[in-house]
């Protein structure tokens, strides 16, 4: 039996520095176990968004659809149409959102639609916040959405900024026209006089030298190098007006720096500026990602949560990167115009003093024809530029004219009957999930941090002993006489106590079995009650000895007297056999405790007790001893001492790991020997329990104690 005890020790150590078992038990038990806390997290999550969606502001979202075709007038001959830009309509959902557009749909609301800025200092600020433009995936249409408490006021406000859109494109689309045709005009004019001038010319040499043929000089050399002068010469005075005219276009819009967005198109498209274009469009496509972003932590959560400062402040940064490029692609085209009309004019320039040589060298000839051939040749090239001209007058008025009709509003911003924000069903389901995971969080939290034993298999992982048995929950009024009812579930979980000490420890040598447990109200006395019954049942003569000096309670359970007892006899007021009761039950003795004496550690380890034991040792087969808890007081740590074997009781969702560890390191410091952990109050699943129930109409068969 030493070897044994120390068996016992070493499994005890090994379990203590064995890892804590923190999940004793699978999720589900887990969860059922705290359902409660889960119910609870979901039913305030979901009051938490009822009470958001009773005081939540209902808001509507009100949007407008536009189709942009690109067809304004082309600033240069060979340009080509601004449809075959990729991001020419992203320039223009930009352009929807500049100041100058924004702030005159402002100036045209009526004074009751400005309610919708509510308290907004800035209304144009505001709305560049809150205004949606987007363009879609699969199609070439602009959407301007607006989401808004008031919606009819925010229908009118998104109705005013698509008007003033329309109106700012048209306009500026006829002022580049207006201006290209302007100077057209100008130019037109004067060599039209210039036209007139060399037709007087030669109708003035034709009168004076009459009619010549100069059929025969189409070989000259000198000629023909004339005529060529002449041609390059027309052609670099149209090439030079254009660029004049792209130069000032692109000086005049570069003052207003809402038209950046244009003005970069044009650099991508017109001009020989087209490494920007990539730079540019990631820009714009980050801007558009992270503004989706905004407007939905927008419905989430207020303007103060750090997240949505981070990406205001992320939006800001990509605007002044954009702004910044923006500006350097401006600055570009501008200086590209200015050298194209500085070499324009350097070429044209060029070529006029290479034509007057050239007219210099054929009137050197001194030849009427060579005269007249000169004439003839000034007036063609006057005729070809005066019928240019007029075509690219005529190309510039038409354009200029269906500028305006490039742009068609599709749908027009209507009031919306049905709130779209909150939304409801969306709010409750993630209250739900929320709640959901909260709840099982704080659930397998509560779980983590509780180090109460809930089954017998925790205990034999977390301490490392033996469990010889478990004891069903009862009722109190059932605790009494439990065992005397042989078919009971308590009587079948005390034999199978029974059964495990017979064949855990040698019968010989076990006289003497302590019951105790770690802390009060854990179940050690009822236990040893019905125990001392199971064992008498099987033939033992038991005695229950009642070793509780503090707070004694077998005499209650048995209904018998606790005038005399075990502390009488130990003072010697009284007999050992007078103090003996039987209790009812074939071979079961009862020992109460008797008069509660002032030191009960004390009496215990004195040699009165020692000696009374072993004579009681000599009358009976198994003394089972009721004792009071091992943490509180000493006396489970002598009466461990001097028993043969102790079993330690513990109970189902109230004895704690800690204490427990304690309470068998404190039983193993003084020799005690644990044979094992009995755990009480464990509720058995219901097909165990009905097995051994009477069958109904033969209760009498079970009477008498069967085993």
């Amino acid at each position: 039996m030493i070897s044994q005890g120390n068996e016992l020790e070493q499994d005890h150590e090994t379990a203590s520095l064995a890892v804590p078992q923190r999940w004793r038990s699978s999720l589900w038990s887990v969860l059922a176990r705290r359902r409660w806390i889960i119910v609870v997290s979901l039913a305030t999550s979901l009051v938490v968004a009822g009470l958001y969606l009773l005081k939540a502001t209902p808001a509507y979202t009100v949007q407008s659809t536009v189709l942009v075709s690109a067809s304004s007038p082309r600033l240069l001959k060979d340009a080509a149409p601004p449809s075959q830009s990729s991001n020419y309509l992203q320039t223009q959902c930009e352009l929807m959102l500049s100041s100058p557009i924004l702030g005159q749909a402002v100036d045209h609301l009526s004074p009751g639609a400005k309610k919708v800025f509510r308290d907004a200092e800035n209304p144009v600020a505001w709305l560049k916040q809150n205004l949606q433009v987007s363009l879609g995936k699969k199609d070439d249409i602009i959407t301007v959405s607006l989401e808004n408490p008031y919606s009819l006021e925010a229908s009118e406000l998104v109705n005013a900024v698509v008007d003033s859109y329309v109106a700012f494109n048209s306009e500026f689309r006829k002022d580049s026209a207006q201006e290209l045709l302007r100077i057209l005009q100008k130019e037109k004019v004067k060599y039209d006089q210039d036209l007139h001038k060399k037709l007087m010319e030669i109708a003035k040499f034709k009168e004076t030298n009459g009619a010549l043929s100069l059929q025969s000089d189409k070989g000259n050399i000198v000629l023909q190098r004339l005529a060529s002068l002449s041609e390059a010469h027309t052609a670099a005075q149209l090439d030079r007006m254009e660029a004049e005219a792209l130069h000032e276009t692109v000086d005049k819009a570069t003052a207003h720096p809402e038209l950046a967005g244009g003005l970069c198109e044009l650099a991508m498209r017109d001009g020989p500026i087209q490494d920007g274009e990539k730079a540019l469009v990631e820009l714009r496509r980050q801007e558009q990602d992270l503004l989706a972003q905004i407007q939905q932590l927008r419905q989430e959560c207020t303007q103060e949560h750090p997240v949505l400062k981070d990406l205001l402040a992320r939006q800001s940064e990509l605007e002044a990167q954009r702004a910044k490029l923006q500006k350097g692609l401006v600055d570009r085209l501008k200086d590209w115009a200015g050298e194209r009309y500085e070499i324009a004019k350097m070429k044209e320039t060029s070529l006029a003093r290479s034509l007057e040589a050239q007219q210099a060298e054929a009137l050197s000839l001194n030849s009427k024809a060579a005269e007249l051939a000169l004439l003839e040749a000034e007036l063609d090239r006057a005729e070809k530029l005066c019928d240019v001209l007029d075509e690219r007058v005529k190309e510039v008025d038409v354009n200029g004219d269906s500028g305006a009709l490039n742009i068609s509003v599709l749908e027009v911003a209507k009031p919306d009957e049905k709130p779209t924000s909150p939304n409801r069903s969306r709010i409750l389901a993630a209250a739900l999930v929320v709640g959901l995971l909260l709840g099982v969080m704080l659930a397998l939290l509560r779980d983590w941090r509780d180090d109460r034993f809930q089954n017998a298999d925790e205990v034999t992982s977390s301490l490392g002993m033996r469990v010889l048995g478990t004891i069903p929950s009862l009722p109190s009024a059932s605790l009494k006489n439990a065992c005397l009812d042989a078919r009971s579930d308590m009587a079948e979980s005390c034999r199978t106590v029974r059964t495990a000490i017979r064949f855990g420890a040698s019968s010989s040598s076990v006289k003497t079995l302590l019951l105790t447990s770690p802390l009060p109200g854990e179940g050690k006395t009822t236990l040893a009650a019905n125990l001392a019954v199971a064992m008498a049942q099987s033939g033992l003569r038991t005695l229950l000895l009642d070793a509780d000096f503090r707070r004694p309670m077998q005499h209650k359970l048995f209904s018998i007297g606790s005038t005399n007892g075990l502390c009488n006899v130990l003072a010697g007021e009284t007999e050992l056999s007078e103090a003996i009761r039987p209790s009812g039950t074939s071979h079961l003795d009862i020992l109460p405790c008797g008069t509660i004496p002032h030191n009960p550690a004390e009496l215990l380890g004195s040699d009165v007790f020692t000696s009374t034991l072993r004579r009681l040792c000599d009358s009976y087969d198994r003394i089972v001893i009721d004792s009071p808890p091992v943490l509180p007081v000493a006396d489970a740590r002598v009466l461990a001492a001097l028993a043969d074997i102790t079993l330690l009781v513990v109970r189902a969702g109230q004895s704690r790991r800690r204490a427990s560890n304690d309470a068998i390191a404190a039983l193993h410091s003084v020799g005690g020997r644990v044979l094992g952990m009995v755990v009480n109050a464990v509720d058995a699943p219901k097909q165990y329990r009905s097995y051994y129930r009477k069958p109904k109409g033969q209760e009498a068969l079970y009477a008498g104690g069967a085993q």
